[in-house]
């Protein structure tokens, strides 16, 4: 068995973070930004030899991720109100004391002190 420890294999992930302690978030977001127009940039010099009319416009690639992604963000928006359940859902169906009970269909038990639950078999 081999008796060497974790950090000792040369992991990437220490230096990374390492590397990223050095930097703020003002400066992570002027590297976006630069990078950003320099894209836009290259993306106006450049032939991207578009294979359907609508890339031709300029700017096309970025505005249709854009808005892909806005898109997207509705759509999970939206779905949060479809799939979302009470606070309390779990806590109503596996059984805990008196959850998703009115406290008039609590009884107390004499032994505990604690509420009966109806719900359970």
């Amino acid at each position: 068995m081999n008796s060497t420890n974790n950090d000792d294999r040369g992991s990437i992930t220490p230096k990374i973070s390492a590397a990223l302690e050095q930097w703020d978030g003002a400066k992570l977001l002027r590297v976006l930004w630069i990078s950003c127009a320099a894209l836009v940039v290259a993306g106006l010099v450049f032939d991207l030899h578009p294979h359907f009319g609508y890339e031709e416009i300029p700017l096309f690639h970025a505005l249709f991720g854009f808005g892909a992604f806005v898109v997207i963000v509705a759509l999970g928006a939206a779905l949060r109100f479809v799939v979302s359940r009470p606070e309390n859902y779990y806590e109503a169906h596996n059984g805990t004391e008196g959850a998703g009970l009115p406290e008039a269909d609590l009884e107390v038990e004499p032994e505990t002190g604690q509420p009966e639950d109806h719900l359970r078999v």
